[in-house]
């Protein structure tokens, strides 16, 4: 079965090419080369991509049916509910909820959907690939894991907090959320390297919504990389705060598995770096596909306001799938 990958950098050429897809652990990676990586949520290993050939179409497999559960409102506000109650008991400030919300795609051209989300989001890193490990998969992320300038300055940014487009105001919710995303990526980066700017919180637009953004710009050396990456991922803006008692609770409430949601991928190495965190993702299936959407939980939040959350980040790629 022929494995692929296909991406865009951000003001960037669209790449594809046919290969292989091969674990290996942070000990054996060569930081000294260029690769594009990933990796899911739970784990340290890098699945690498072995470029075998230029593609022009991209051949689809057969896919498979879903495993996972599209989980209704009803089903949704319950957990929520309960997962507060399992916050406070723990003393968790912040966690990430997350849900899959299946589309029908027995109609559905995955490389037109593809094109769609290379034309709509212009401003994000847009993927599509396959891989025998993980299953066929596609997105476009906002978010900024980690971007080398030059050999050792390096970009990074805390994404958290969401509203809809045309809304004005951010809430306390929204502000603290976001906080205690950057606060974390702050001390790491204290820890690795050289904090050179920190900017103010500021808006950053994906879709049909917005998140508040701080970005970061800092010195770390080469052989800090892999360390670095190792403590930032994941992020509270992914998992939560404190992030091992968020972790667990993640575990145990969510009923489907990340899989490659909230991990990371893109170049590694090479004094290229460009990682990005996997947000607004799908797995494609032969009849759905499976999206991946979740929210920011304090003990400020409403359930049925982060239900509607959810449902405008699905509206990411439902609007490429249409």
């Amino acid at each position: 079965m022929s494995e692929f990958l296909a991406y865009r950098f951000p003001n960037q050429d669209v790449k594809k090419f046919s290969g292989t897809w091969i674990d290996v652990s942070p000990q054996e990676f060569d930081i000294n080369n260029t690769h594009f990586v990933l990796t899911d949520f739970n784990t340290s290993t890098f699945s690498v991509f072995q470029e075998k050939s230029d593609l022009k179409v991209i051949s689809i497999p057969t896919l498979g049916k879903s495993k996972e559960v599209s989980i209704s409102k009803e089903i949704y506000l319950d957990e929520l509910e309960s997962t507060m109650h399992k916050m406070k008991e723990q003393h968790v400030d912040k966690m990430i909820f997350s849900r899959i919300k299946s589309v029908n795609s027995k109609s559905i051209d995955y490389n037109v959907v593809f094109e769609q989300l290379l034309e709509q989001y212009s401003t994000a890193f847009v993927y599509f690939l396959y891989a025998e490990k993980w299953g066929c998969w596609m997105g476009a992320s906002p978010e900024i894991l980690l971007e080398q300038d030059l050999a050792s300055n390096f970009k990074t940014v805390a994404l958290a907090g969401t509203l809809p487009k045309g809304d004005e105001a951010w809430s306390e919710k929204e502000k603290v959320e976001q906080q205690y995303v950057s606060d974390y990526i702050e001390e790491i980066i204290v820890r690795n390297g050289k904090l050179t700017s920190k900017s103010l919180p500021t808006e950053k637009n994906a879709g049909p919504v917005k998140h508040l953004q701080t970005a970061f710009d800092f010195e770390l050396k080469q052989d800090a990389i892999l360390q670095f990456i190792k403590e930032i991922h994941p992020t509270p803006a992914v998992c939560g705060v404190p992030l091992n008692k968020a972790k667990f609770i993640i575990h145990q409430v969510e009923k489907h598995e990340r899989s490659l949601y909230t991990g990371f991928l893109g170049n590694l190495g090479g004094q290229k770096t460009t990682l990005y965190v996997n947000l607004r993702c799908m797995q494609c299936f032969d009849e759905t596909l499976d999206l991946y959407v979740g929210g920011g939980i304090t003990k400020d939040s409403i359930p049925e306001k982060e239900w509607e959350e959810t449902e405008r980040k699905a509206e990411t790629l439902i609007q490429a799938i249409r």
